[in-house]
């Protein structure tokens, strides 16, 4: 940025944001040091240094020479990254170390991230075909699509829904005609009566997993199918009177053999795009190499985490995540069917999110605003929303 396209900004900043607004801000990006701020002119500074004028836009006027106004409470002021991926490979999860309540990648995949698995029972394998695999990204990155303004609650729990019955058939075929994948290892406890239920649904990350992402074919496509693609950013934006508005950001074109890397992230490629191309945040591209593992001359790696996931989450300040896990969730050694029926209960009982789910963040002076309206209708508000259970995001 030239300095002086910086001071132009600057002084539409300082025309038409309060010092109140700018102090709300301050509490809502709470992860930057406004400790050096000793002026009003000194939070525009630094508010402009992190980038936040570009997620504020909407607050900025674009009218030249129009008079300072307080901001519409219908204009938003709280703007949450939500990133939709899809992971395509092999996954072991570590069923007996879980994280603690209070570390914050539990925190994190238990509050913020709505899961999707095909497998969805622990120590349970996902099976299929993997000459599928480019079919399923093109249905699921469009049916996210097709509802560019919408939260993504609906999205997710209507695709489990449709997929549900569907593989609880494949299963019973597999299993009835006694197919090679009926005699492969771990089949007869996928198709159990008790787990073929259960399968296919949404569920929650209580541990970290390990994600493995080789294939031993010579199908460059389907090697390519593997992965962790993206295949939705949207923008949720909470104005200061509550309303909830959404703008999808990007959207991969239809998946095809020659573009599919492009929204890989096991591809360097694939972070380059997104990162500078879609999210134009280039200088978050070395941090985001190391995250994951690339070193000089990768161009892919083979290995990744969740919790490298939460730290490239984090990186990129993606307030809330949708993962549509397609990998096994066993390992090479059998956990106790006591543990995996409790680690299943506690997955099921996270899996929908709590009514509050991406509603405000706690926020003083909106908060304040809005208590007592609260108080007044909170009987009948409990009410109106018994049977409404989930998180919006």
């Amino acid at each position: 940025m030239s300095e002086e396209s910086k001071e132009s900004i600057f002084e539409k900043i300082k025309k038409t944001i309060s010092f109140k607004d700018l102090k709300d801000i301050t509490k809502i990006e709470n992860d930057i040091d406004w400790s050096e701020a000793k002026s009003r002119d000194d939070l525009i500074r630094i508010f402009i240094d992190n980038g936040l004028h570009l997620k504020y836009k909407d607050n900025l006027l674009t009218v030249k020479e129009k008079p300072p106004a307080p901001i519409s409470r219908s204009i938003p002021v709280l703007v949450d990254v939500v990133m939709s991926i899809i992971i395509m490979g092999h996954g072991c999860e570590h069923f007996t170390r879980p994280w603690t309540k209070t570390e914050p990648f539990s925190e994190y995949f238990r509050n913020n991230v709505r899961v999707y698995s095909r497998a969805c029972v622990p120590d349970v394998n996902a099976i299929g075909s993997i000459i599928e695999n480019i079919d399923i990204i093109r249905d699921v990155r469009g049916r996210f699509s097709s509802a560019p303004n919408n939260e993504t609650a609906a999205i997710i729990s209507t695709y489990a829904d449709a997929v549900k019955m569907e593989y609880i058939k494949d299963i019973a075929f597999n299993k009835l005609t006694e197919t090679d994948l009926s005699k492969t290892t771990g089949f007869a406890k996928v198709s159990s009566m008790e787990n073929m239920t259960r399968v296919s649904g949404l569920s929650t990350y209580l541990c970290n997993k390990d994600f493995n992402f080789s294939r031993d074919t010579r199908e460059e496509e389907i090697e390519k199918s593997f992965g962790i693609h993206v295949i939705d950013i949207r923008l949720k934006k909470t104005a200061m009177d509550g309303s909830i508005s959404y703008e999808q950001i990007f959207t991969p074109n239809d998946p095809t053999f020659e573009n599919i890397i492009n929204f890989n992230l096991i591809y360097r490629r694939g972070i380059t795009y997104i990162l500078k191309d879609v999210l134009k945040r280039e200088d978050l591209i070395n941090q985001a190499l190391e995250i994951f593992g690339f070193t000089d001359g990768i161009e892919k790696i083979m290995d990744v985490s969740l919790e490298q996931m939460y730290a490239f989450f984090k990186l990129l300040k993606v307030e809330y995540a949708n993962i549509m896990d397609y990998t096994c969730r066993d390992c090479v050694v059998d956990i106790d069917p006591n543990l995996a029926e409790k680690i299943y209960r506690i997955e099921q009982k996270y899996s929908v999110k709590p009514i509050n789910f991406g509603g405000l963040k706690k926020n003083k002076s909106v908060n304040k605003r809005n208590k007592n309206k609260r108080n007044k209708n909170k009987r009948t508000k409990n009410k109106r929303n018994k049977n409404k259970r989930y998180k919006n995001y």
